[in-house]
């Protein structure tokens, strides 16, 4: 069984592999167009998921404070 830091690299890993398969073989120009373009999806996959998603706003918890029953 794999602990918890192992999967970790492991899933870091894979993901390595993926993109460098994704960008095998393209010029300089593509590469930058590709992370332009993955950078576009991903901030709006944020915002969409921040209109559907509201976390009520509290105030921070001090380390050594027990939350409010």
């Amino acid at each position: 069984m794999m602990n918890s830091e192992s999967q970790c690299v492991t899933i870091k890993r894979k993901g390595a592999e993926h993109v460098r398969k994704l960008l095998d073989g393209k010029s300089m120009e593509e590469e930058l167009r590709f992370w332009a373009d993955r950078t576009k999806k991903m901030k709006a996959a944020i915002k969409k998921r921040a209109t559907y998603q509201t976390v009520p706003q509290s105030k921070p918890m001090i380390c050594h404070e027990t939350p409010d029953k």
